[in-house]
């Protein structure tokens, strides 16, 4: 929340991403859901205010090698981890994927246009909160972010059924359309699963 007010007054677009925004949407319930730092994504062009801003709260690097700055990005896509007295992490990017995978980032813009707030705080979409999701455990960790992926998007998906509806183009894009169907299938065949055993112990 601390955070967040400072951005809003400081007309900073972002969005908090994966865990902690699905968190402070209530989507988990306390203690449910761990997340080991916070994840928010900010309009690339107001990085520099971003840092300097959580510098004026008590946030600073981790890493004490690294500069006091965030000029020099090359081709990363956060800056490094910042941590305060209290031991919160926060980790801001300025775009949504790594440039190793993408020249110019396929759904930034889209996460940044396409919000919805609890209090003061904005996560995306659930449509698009889903293809981040998948794109960061498929793509980002390339396979390797283990079944935390599979509860947040089954997670949304139960309480937004149409979060695989649309957004082909930008699935296309990403180059995950055919295993995120592949996914949605997954998920459908749970849901009538679900509905059969249900009405199996109401008989």
């Amino acid at each position: 929340q601390i955070i967040s007010k400072l951005f809003l007054k400081n007309n900073i677009n972002f969005v908090v991403l994966k865990g902690m925004g699905l968190i402070t949407h209530g989507y988990y319930g306390a203690g449910v859901r761990f997340c080991r730092d916070i994840d928010i994504l900010v309009d690339r062009h107001q990085l520099k205010k971003s840092y300097h801003l959580l510098k004026e709260i008590g946030y600073k690097y981790i890493n004490p090698f690294s500069s006091d700055s965030c000029d020099y990005l090359h081709d990363k896509h956060q800056i490094p981890a910042m941590k305060n007295d209290a031991g919160t992490i926060v980790e801001i990017h300025h775009r949504a994927t790594s440039q190793r995978h993408y020249q110019k980032c396929p759904i930034s813009k889209e996460l940044l246009a396409n919000k919805v707030f609890n209090g003061h705080i904005p996560i995306p979409l659930p449509n698009l909160n889903a293809i981040h999701i998948f794109y960061h455990a498929k793509i980002h960790h390339e396979n390797e972010y283990g079944p935390i992926m599979l509860f947040d998007i089954k997670t949304l998906h139960n309480k937004h059924k149409d979060i695989f509806d649309d957004k082909f183009l930008l699935l296309k894009k990403l180059g995950i359309e055919h295993d995120f169907k592949i996914l949605s299938e997954i998920f459908s065949n749970i849901e009538l699963e679900e509905r059969v055993t249900e009405n199996i112990f109401k008989k």
